[in-house]
């Protein structure tokens, strides 16, 4: 059985490499596309959270309080904010531009916005938020460390957003990915439970998705 600590770690962080390998091969094997990449990378993180849970789930990860989501709620869509205010200090006014833009309104470009508004959150925050930074966070308190909680979040936090910084405007998104992850995993720190993290990141992917879709629409 592989406990909570540097094993299950391990395997976290092995299955990670993996999604940044394959994401390029996919990116460039012929009728592959973004969705088709999101699907594999996400798959490999679904299948760490699943060897972790299928372990033993940590005490009050899962319990669900409705002050979690509410909050989620509310922080979610002040990222969503932050993101424009950064867009706008940049000059760009204009909505973002779906990843798929140049097929139509195709099954492919509907996987893709799905995938970015439902999918990748699930998969990223259970993986990052629910796997990485408590197996981090166990890995560190057992050495003793001083404050495992805070040194857990910002790697955890900047594991999370080196993974995700594809988007376009790179170093705007790179900074807001950053900023979810931190905001994130302190919840789950500050909480012990996940659904505050999954409710922010959940929200924050629709009202990207949404303005995705206005874009598309009426850019």
């Amino acid at each position: 059985m592989l406990r909570w600590r540097t094993r299950m770690l391990g395997l976290a962080l092995l299955c990670l490499g993996a999604a940044v390998l394959v994401k390029p091969f996919i990116d460039e094997s012929a009728g592959a596309g973004p969705a088709a990449a999101m699907l594999a990378t996400q798959g490999l993180l679904v299948a760490a959270v699943i060897v972790a849970f299928a372990q033993s789930v940590p005490a009050r990860l899962l319990r669900v309080d409705a002050a979690d989501v509410v909050w989620g709620v509310l922080i979610g869509c002040s990222l969503v904010l932050v993101l424009g205010w950064l867009v706008a200090m940049t000059g760009d006014t204009g909505f973002p531009a779906l990843a798929d833009a140049a097929v139509g309104w195709s099954p492919v470009t509907l996987v893709s916005v799905a995938g970015g508004a439902v999918v990748s959150p699930l998969a990223e925050e259970f993986f990052f938020r629910g796997v990485v930074l408590v197996a981090l966070y166990r890995v560190l308190h057992r050495w003793d460390r001083r404050d495992p909680a805070l040194l857990s979040v910002a790697v955890t936090s900047l594991l999370y957003a080196a993974f995700v910084w594809t988007a376009s405007p790179p170093l705007v998104m790179g900074v807001t990915q950053a900023l979810l992850g931190v905001v994130c995993s302190s919840l789950v720190m500050a909480t012990g439970r996940i659904w505050g993290a999954v409710t922010v990141h959940l929200c924050f992917g629709a009202l990207y998705a949404a303005l995705q879709i206005v874009g598309a629409v009426w850019g």
